[in-house]
């Protein structure tokens, strides 16, 4: 009793548990050694789920500090185009807000949030997302461009990507304008109402259909009005919010829209 009581205290079950066994196999029926050796049997028990405890605890810590890594990576990323985006929405802070007369100002800034898009979205890009966003909107918008469909799932996976976000929606709000910039020079075009070799922007397209109405688009001057104003809102830091993105996605996607402009 003397040797095991050691083991115990040195906290060395095993060897308790084997000086136990010993001592049952001499004296079977020894009431003392029967109750030690249970008691034994629950520190060894106690020991291997502490040990296991241990393990999980380390498991635990080295999957905390992987996912801390991929968290700040992340940080990163995200702080690298949002200080891109202020500089740019910076330069634009003592003009004007822009209007049509400023048009090929705003190409300018377009071109540098478009940048930002692409950024974001190679840097984050799951493809079978991306993809599975595409197909829908190549079966749900039939006869819309293959650049036009380009920007819209561009815009729609930024959009899902950060909506429970709190960023700088600007580079969400490009993609959904320049589609329906794209799909309405398409538009005239087909119908002969502008140059095939013209290109013209949101601002210069609405100002040329308020000049001339066109049957097969009513209406379309008031929706491109708030657009514009939505649009124009992206070169100003923190105009562009979730709220607006969600209200230009609504008048593109479910209020018809787009689907008006590709028939």
């Amino acid at each position: 009793m003397g040797l095991i009581n050691c083991y115990i205290a040195l906290k060395d079950f095993e060897s308790a548990k084997a000086a136990i066994t010993l001592a049952l196999k001499q004296w079977p029926h020894e009431d003392e050694f029967f109750k030690i050796d249970q008691t034994i049997n629950i520190f060894l028990d106690f020991q291997v789920s502490r040990e296991q405890i241990e393990n999980r605890v380390a498991e635990l810590e080295l999957e905390l500090n992987n996912q801390k890594i991929k968290y700040q990576n992340k940080i990163n990323e995200v702080r690298q185009w949002a200080l891109k985006l202020i500089e740019i929405q910076n330069s634009t802070m003592n003009s004007k807000q822009l209007t049509i007369e400023s048009e090929e100002d705003w190409q300018t800034i377009f071109q540098q949030i478009h940048d930002i898009a692409l950024y974001i979205k190679n840097n984050n890009e799951d493809k079978v997302t991306y993809n599975k966003i595409k197909d829908k909107f190549c079966q749900e918008f039939k006869g819309i461009s293959k650049e036009g469909l380009e920007f819209l799932s561009t815009g729609e996976y930024l959009y899902q990507l950060h909506k429970d976000q709190e960023i700088d929606f600007a580079p969400v709000m490009v993609e959904f304008a320049k589609v329906i910039e794209i799909e309405l020079n398409l538009h005239l075009k087909k119908h002969k109402l502008i140059h095939k070799n013209t290109n013209l922007t949101l601002g210069q397209l609405n100002h040329q259909l308020k000049t001339f109405k066109v049957s097969t688009l009513p209406n379309i001057t008031s929706f491109l009005d708030q657009l514009i104003r939505y649009r124009n809102g992206s070169a100003h830091t923190g105009q562009s919010t979730i709220t607006k993105v969600e209200k230009v996605r609504e008048m593109i996607l479910n209020d018809g829209w787009l689907k008006l402009i590709i028939s």
